[in-house]
């Protein structure tokens, strides 16, 4: 946990205190993203991260688990 929040509050900082110009500059090439943008890169990564998390949610369901939150 303390791994998990040492890396959370980097990645806080970093979004927080990145630019515009920054989002706008091109994807590295072979990384995806929506427009060939930086920006859009790190949006692609967070839709698909959303997805993980919705198959532990499905697998926490079928193993008769609880939801984690709400």
């Amino acid at each position: 946990m303390s791994a998990w929040d040492d890396v959370s509050g980097k990645l806080t900082a970093a979004l927080n205190s990145v630019s515009p110009e920054v989002l706008s500059r091109p994807a590295p090439q072979g990384i995806p993203s929506f427009d060939g943008r930086l920006g859009r890169t790190m949006a692609f990564f967070s839709i698909h991260e959303s997805y993980h998390i919705r198959q532990m949610a499905y697998l926490r369901k079928w193993l008769g688990y609880g939801q984690v939150v709400g």
